[in-house]
């Protein structure tokens, strides 16, 4: 998708198949990777536990290993993609996270593990939310928030769908060839997004020297002196934390 400055198509958005099906993939590649390797998570947790004598030491530094490097790695990702191609972060990201889960399923101790579930933070941070919030903003300009109320409830979706999914493969054919189907759709759902013609974001001020604040944003420096982009990052981050205290911890404390 070629983004020319002030044409009728620039100010609309993209064309209607196109943000459509971008939003498709996108959220594909999202919800396999938050509902596969993080969610369903704690579907791992009793397995490993029981079969593994470095199963017990492993996870307790698995969920912050992802979650941690999942944040790091958002930040630097916001950068690059205000810069460079959001393609590359969403297909590297994908197979970063999906190398990870080929990695921990061959781990027989506790630093590879833990290491393995790091890898899949990164890929999570590179390729999830953070990219996607900004192509799917652009590409639906007035609509976006339908774009992203679907993007969203669909990864509640999967957060919902896939854990039971994955305890069935687990009980099937064991948590480490469960991690290793994981991984394979991780990089099959990245495949479409190199086909896809993701619009570059760098592209919409690179033909003048307009301030990003002029299209009706904000720029860095009065978003950080703003007291409602605190109260927004204060909220996200009291919502965050609930969500994954009874995720990571209520859970893994009744699994035991």
């Amino acid at each position: 998708m070629i983004i020319r400055p002030n044409a009728k198509s620039d100010r609309q958005g993209a064309s209607f198949s196109d943000k459509w099906l971008l939003l498709s993939a996108l959220a594909a590649v999202a919800s396999l990777m938050i509902g596969g390797p993080l969610v369903s998570l704690n579907a791992y947790v009793p397995i490993v536990r029981a079969h593994e004598p470095w199963g017990a030491a492993a996870l307790e530094g698995t969920a912050t290993a992802i979650l941690f490097f999942m944040s790091a790695t958002g930040i630097a990702v916001g950068a690059i993609v205000d810069r460079s191609s959001a393609r590359h972060a969403i297909v590297g990201g994908a197979l970063l996270a999906a190398a990870g889960c080929w990695i921990a399923a061959a781990c027989n101790g506790v630093v590879p593990f833990i290491a393995a579930f790091a890898l899949i933070g990164v890929g999570l941070g590179a390729a999830t939310i953070v990219p996607s919030i900004p192509l799917l903003s652009h590409a639906f300009g007035e609509r976006r928030g339908l774009a992203l109320g679907l993007f969203f409830g669909t990864l509640a979706l999967s957060s919902a769908v896939l854990p039971p999914l994955t305890a069935a493969l687990i009980d099937l054919q064991g948590w480490r060839h469960a991690l290793h189907w994981t991984g394979a759709a991780i990089a099959l759902a990245s495949l479409p997004v190199t086909l896809l013609r993701v619009p570059s974001l760098r592209s919409e001020t690179a033909a003048g020297n307009e301030p990003r604040s002029a299209a009706g944003g904000m720029t860095v420096e009065s978003a950080l002196s703003s007291p409602r982009y605190w109260s927004v990052v204060a909220g996200t981050t009291l919502a965050l934390i609930s969500a994954q205290g009874v995720l990571f911890a209520v859970v893994n404390y009744l699994s035991q």
